[in-house]
């Protein structure tokens, strides 16, 4: 549902301050883009709740990278779009058709 997500790694460091001892910000650049699929943020086990941001599903690498704002931004819209689907066909997101949603994102600019 989110395209084009490009930012560098910046890996926190688990046991204290500063980055992670990985190199991951040093030795894997992320300079090619890549896309979060709708399954990140719907809950397993709890029905009319979308996750977007920093608490969608995801690795610890994965989240150094998709917690920057610009990138929250975009899931907002998407979930927004797709909550307002849910409400307005009376269905719940884990069944609400992701189609819909890419379609509806690209008729407002938002490119594949």
């Amino acid at each position: 549902m989110v395209t084009k997500a490009n930012f560098n790694f910046d890996v926190h460091n688990l046991t204290g301050n500063g980055l992670d001892e990985t190199g991951c910000q040093k030795y894997f650049p992320q300079i090619n883009g890549y896309t979060i699929p709708y399954g990140c943020f719907v809950p397993l086990k709890i029905d009319n709740l979308y996750l977007a941001g920093r608490n969608i599903s995801g690795t610890h690498m994965a989240h150094s990278n998709y917690r920057v704002m610009p990138i929250c931004v975009n899931m907002g819209q998407a979930v927004g779009i797709a909550a307002s689907m849910c409400a307005a066909s009376e269905v719940v997101p884990r069944f609400l058709e992701v189609k819909k949603v890419q379609n509806r994102l690209m008729e407002l600019g938002v490119s594949p």
